[in-house]
């Protein structure tokens, strides 16, 4: 971050934003390590970076309503519906270090962000049982501040492997998909018997969703395996 911050005065603002990019893609591809995702090779990385800032730079040249068209319908999943809110979650974690770093953003329905957290925690997780940590801090954040959301997005099909099991799960990642049941249920202030999370998530060739059913509160014994999942691929 303090790096960010010097740069922010010695160059311009396209030189920023490449860098930015840069950075992005480099964390991007070290995550496909621990997601078994294929990586990107150094001539594709940097192809993309260039094409993505290009892309993203036409963009906010545009000033006429851009047209409706399938693919443009066909990503409207990753929205939240109209004055509703959505959660990202992220994870960091690097081999051989004994400290991860978590992160999550609350967004309205037109992208603007409402909070934000980022906190290291100390130990050794497994990348799937730090995107579960991650997926609950974010909810933890939204309980604070009184935010009811309703959609999360998440950065790996593996955790949704993980909830949709047919066997239960157990030790650490049980009792944290019960805290993020538990959590879900306070932040809606929902008391009907079943509420549902949508959790949207993207790999490179690949668009998934889920939606995790939520038990009343009521119910000593909330099963997670009731989760369904679908797997579509991207432009379809």
């Amino acid at each position: 971050m303090n790096v960010l911050r010097g740069l922010f005065y010695v160059v311009k603002r396209d030189e920023l934003a490449l860098i930015c990019v840069i950075f992005w893609s480099l964390w991007w591809n070290r995550n496909c390590d621990f997601h078994n995702i294929k990586k990107r090779d150094a001539s594709e990385l940097l192809l993309w970076v260039v094409d993505f800032l290009a892309e993203f730079q036409h963009t906010q040249q545009v000033l006429i309503p851009p047209i409706i068209s399938s693919a443009t319908l066909h990503l409207s999943v990753w929205s939240p519906p109209p004055g509703k809110l959505k959660l990202n979650s992220y994870v960091a974690v690097r081999k051989g270090s004994q400290m991860i770093g978590l992160g999550a953003a609350i967004r309205k329905d037109n992208g603007l962000i409402v909070a934000a957290i980022s906190k290291p925690m100390r130990g050794s997780f497994s990348a799937e049982l730090g995107e579960l940590l991650a997926l609950r801090e974010g909810l933890c954040s939204a309980k604070r501040l009184n935010l009811a959301v309703l959609v999360s997005e998440v950065d790996a099909t593996n955790v949704v492997s993980a909830v949709n099991s047919d066997v239960s799960l157990f030790g650490d990642a049980f009792n944290v998909l019960v805290d993020i049941q538990a959590l879900f249920i306070y932040i809606t202030k929902t008391k009907s018997e079943q509420v549902n999370l949508s959790i949207y998530g993207q790999d490179i060739n690949d668009r998934w969703c889920a939606e995790i059913h939520v038990r009343g509160v009521k119910e000593k014994t909330r099963q997670i395996r009731s989760l369904k999942c679908r797997n579509s691929k991207l432009g379809d």
